[in-house]
């Protein structure tokens, strides 16, 4: 299926104004934010060509018809940061541009904005001065000579992280504020002086003069944070296996109350607070532009479980309030996997985005391994199981029509029926009968409801994580792993961590081994919080 022209044009393959010079021996590149400079080796299969040098060297093969074998950066500028990189075209051109960084000879000015009182730490190589300022917001100028700086660590080292640099302190901001915006070197060819320039964006000096408001109520701003959201998502964008994820991720990216998520050419607009709701119809005209086929739209309902078929219908429209009705159901593509969504079925849509990384680790993981899938849903990690070879499975839900769906898409995949078993049950009752019996498996996911009531059985999970998890690890073998996942904003990463912990012992395995998991990139956490799931991986024996 391919992308309607705008909404691809959130993930260029290339863009002629990223140039800023080329000769012979050199090129030089205005790297845009979200960005990375070069994955190298490092880069997966999925992601070939995501990354600035990998795009530079299509652009030079389709134009020049030439291979360029030495292309390489002179520095990695972050993915998050913009401005200047320079490759040099062959090598003898690349050793020119490392001397010159090593002697200090090549000058970099990179602007910044920041926050923070700041202070001073004398360096020969570093230097800082504002030039411009309003209140507690400064623009400031970074001189380095010598190897390329970690910019970014040492403004925040400084006191003055740079604005949306979380880990740094930084304060909220559409975007890392650091572009690095001119460059003084003598050029490899020629070796005459020269300064390349890279101008920075807009959004520093608008960031300058008010800060980070809400784009909702203007109609150029709401635009740009959308297309901003957008290009913080390339490395997905980019992927040709995956047409589904999360294009806007509330206020993660500046945007409180509003998640927009991509299936395929489609768009899905959730509103869930009153500011959001009161912009619906801009909101819905922004998302329209950026070119999808059509837009659905999700409203906030209290006791969704509980809702009428009127009031479903209002909430949540059946039918697609921009453009054109999806497909019923919709195929989308997940790292290769063909799942199984529904649009206009209300409040859900048959598949978790914030998993989609879960559910890769867990086909990494099965691999002639017996698979346990709780809470199971519409099999998303059943489906992951059965591509990665598991030898057998079983997802429990209390939904005959999710489990139905999960069927459908164990087809899709072209899995073992015989080998893959959906029991419908509570996932509590069963897993008391099943725990104490002799049943085993390597791998169980464990990714329950916030609050859920199923017949006199009710769930809270801020409640009752521990004693479930407890339940869930005793089905495991030695050596075996619990993928364990809450969106109990209530359970952070270390509440999580110790409630694990204690269920571990209390199952029978003593100390077990927790990794915490990466939040996924499209579910951006609001700034100074952390992302609305929380994952770990248990290892137990």
């Amino acid at each position: 299926m391919g992308l309607p022209a705008r909404l691809a044009s959130l993930w260029p393959a290339w863009r002629s104004e990223w140039l800023v010079y080329q000769d012979d021996a050199l090129v030089a590149l205005d790297k845009p934010a979200w960005l990375g400079t070069d994955a190298g080796a490092y880069a997966a299969p999925s992601a070939a060509g995501a990354d600035l040098r990998a795009r530079l060297l299509a652009e030079l093969a389709e134009r020049d018809a030439a291979p360029a074998p030495g292309l390489g950066p002179a520095w990695q500028l972050d993915s998050a940061a913009s401005g200047l990189v320079l490759f040099g075209r062959h090598r003898a051109a690349a050793r020119a541009l490392a001397e010159q960084l090593r002697s200090g000879r090549l000058e970099r000015t990179y602007l910044a904005a920041v926050g923070g009182a700041g202070r001073t730490e004398a360096r020969s190589d570093v230097g800082q001065r504002v030039v411009a300022q309003q209140g507690s917001r400064r623009l400031v100028e970074i001189l380095a000579r010598g190897p390329a700086q970690p910019v970014r660590r040492w403004l925040a080292a400084q006191g003055t992280p740079a604005g949306a640099d979380a880990d740094g302190g930084g304060p909220p901001a559409p975007r890392l504020m650091l572009h690095l915006c001119s460059v003084a070197l003598d050029l490899p060819g020629s070796g005459a002086r020269r300064v390349l320039a890279a101008p920075a964006p807009a959004c520093f000096d608008e960031w300058l003069r008010c800060g980070f408001p809400s784009p909702l109520g203007d109609d150029r701003a709401l635009a740009a944070a959308l297309r901003e959201a957008g290009a913080r998502r390339q490395p997905i964008g980019w992927r040709p296996d995956t047409d589904a994820f999360r294009l806007v991720s509330d206020a993660g990216d500046g945007l409180p109350g509003v998640t927009i998520d991509r299936y395929g050419e489609f768009l899905v607009v959730a509103l869930r607070t009153e500011q959001a709701i009161a912009a619906k119809e801009r909101i819905l005209d922004a998302a329209d532009a950026l070119g999808a086929a059509g837009v659905y739209l999700k409203l906030p309902a209290r006791g969704a479980s509980q809702l009428t078929a009127s009031e479903t219908a209002r909430l949540c429209p059946s039918r697609a309030v921009r453009g054109r009705d999806a497909p019923d159901p919709l195929r989308i593509r997940e790292s290769g996997l063909s799942l199984e969504v529904r649009l206009g079925a209300g409040l859900s849509t048959g598949i978790f985005l914030d998993q989609r990384d879960n559910r890769l680790r867990v086909r990494e993981l099965a691999q002639g391994a017996r698979v346990l899938n709780l809470f199971g849903y519409t099999g998303g990690f059943t489906v992951a199981a059965a591509a990665g070879g598991a030898a057998n499975s079983v997802t429990i839900d209390t939904s005959a029509v999710a489990l139905a769906q999960a069927r459908r898409n164990l087809r899709a995949t072209g899995a073992d029926l015989a080998r893959h078993a959906l029991v419908r049950a509570d996932v509590l009752p069963w897993l008391r009968r099943t725990a104490p019996r002799d049943e085993r498996f390597d791998l169980v996911v464990l990714d329950p409801p916030t609050y859920s009531t199923t017949g006199r059985s009710r769930f809270r999970a801020h409640e009752g994580y521990g004693p479930l998890a407890a339940l869930a690890l005793r089905c495991l073998v030695a050596g075996g792993k619990l993928l364990a996942c809450t969106n109990d904003r209530a359970l952070g990463r270390q509440k999580l961590r110790t409630i694990l912990c204690a269920a571990a012992r209390e199952a029978g395995w003593g100390e077990a081994r927790l990794e915490a998991l990466p939040d996924p990139l499209d579910h951006a956490a609001a700034p100074g919080g952390e992302c609305h799931m929380t994952s770990m991986l248990v290892t137990v024996g």
